[in-house]
């Protein structure tokens, strides 16, 4: 059994979600470089997970400008690619925020204690399991909302 060695809960993204982000790579002054492209896979308040379709070495930095639906639109981060894996379709990496402000944090926390509020109550039955002020309303596309 695999341990997971993560300090910060993971909200899972879906693939709908995954183009609602840019990553902006950081290199020397006065070069100008394009956005890669990406999907994202989850994040934490600590992190993202995500699957680019180009190469992507670890120590890469990146300015990220979330664009998610409700408290994560217009979020701005600098992170760092902590870890790499080759992918058919690409790499997959880990991406550690580098220095998030408090707010960012206290937003992400907020809709990664959602979202697992909100798992435990639909696995315990508890009817009517979603509520509107959710922060991770925007985000889910679980059955039992859809039928809200």
């Amino acid at each position: 059994m695999e341990v997971d060695r993560r300090k910060a809960y993971r909200v899972p993204l879906r693939i709908e979600h995954g183009r609602l982000a840019t990553f902006y790579p950081i290199g020397l002054i006065r070069r100008n470089r394009p956005p890669l492209e990406g999907e994202l896979v989850n994040i934490s308040t600590e992190g993202l997970g995500v699957l680019f379709y180009d190469k992507v070495r670890r120590r890469k930095q990146f300015w990220i400008l979330l664009d998610l639906p409700g408290p994560l639109k217009g979020v701005r981060l600098r992170g760092k690619v902590v870890w790499a894996e080759k992918d058919p379709a690409g790499t997959h990496v880990g991406i550690r925020f580098l220095k998030p402000s408090p707010g960012v944090v206290q937003a992400i926390a907020r809709v990664a204690h959602n979202y697992k509020v909100c798992e435990a109550n639909i696995s315990a039955g508890i009817k009517d399991a979603c509520r509107r002020d959710c922060a991770y309303w925007e985000l889910c596309r679980k059955p039992i909302k859809i039928s809200m």
